[in-house]
């Protein structure tokens, strides 16, 4: 009996310390006539691998919050009054978006590592979703991942589409002026020859 207690007892507390794992995550949602301001503020208990968060809309990376030498930057700059905010004392975040009134339903995730001695590594994405009306909690989850100990932003389709097609149009010009040189040479000789 005793063993079963210290059982369920390990269990229950192992559950409530994957609880305060996961961060608190607050939105607001301000309108006008033509715009949307969103606003996400974010808890942490600990600074994620690399002080790296990465913020979502519809699955689509929108922007990087970075904490940096007691400094935080979004992926354009340093973070200022009107985009970005954060603290080093309480690990916390405020990030806003600013979007033109649609009537989309829109989904807000921001994902983040982190590396604990007791749970190993794992993902925590917080989501919010914004249908015209109210802001509503959607499958916020922790993940355990494995990963490297130094974690870069990952890059958004459209980035990836435009490295790759730049990479392929580099190697499509080398292989044409290969094939030019190649031709060149073969007249140059069969002239010489003839």
């Amino acid at each position: 009996m005793l063993l079963l207690f210290f059982i369920l007892t390990k269990y229950v507390l192992g559950l409530n310390n994957e609880r305060l794992l996961m961060p608190k995550f607050n939105s607001a949602v301000t309108a006008s006539d033509k715009t949307t301001l969103y606003n996400f503020t974010c808890t942490m208990y600990k600074l994620p691998v690399g002080g790296i968060l990465q913020f979502y809309l519809n699955q689509k990376s929108i922007d990087i919050l970075r904490f940096s030498n007691k400094m935080c930057h979004n992926k354009d700059s340093k973070c200022t009054s009107d985009k970005c905010s954060c603290s080093y004392t309480d690990y916390s975040f405020t990030w806003w978006h600013i979007a033109s009134e649609s009537n989309v339903l829109k989904t807000f995730e921001v994902d983040m590592k982190f590396k604990t001695n007791r749970f190993g590594k794992f993902k925590c994405v917080l989501a919010r979703t914004y249908n015209n009306t109210v802001m509503m909690d959607t499958h916020s989850y922790l993940q355990s991942m494995e990963f490297p100990e130094t974690v870069k932003p990952e890059i958004g389709n459209n980035e990836h589409t435009i490295i790759l097609a730049t990479f392929m149009s580099v190697f499509m010009m080398f292989i044409l002026v290969v094939v030019c040189w190649v031709r060149k040479k073969v007249n140059g000789y069969t002239q010489s020859s003839g």
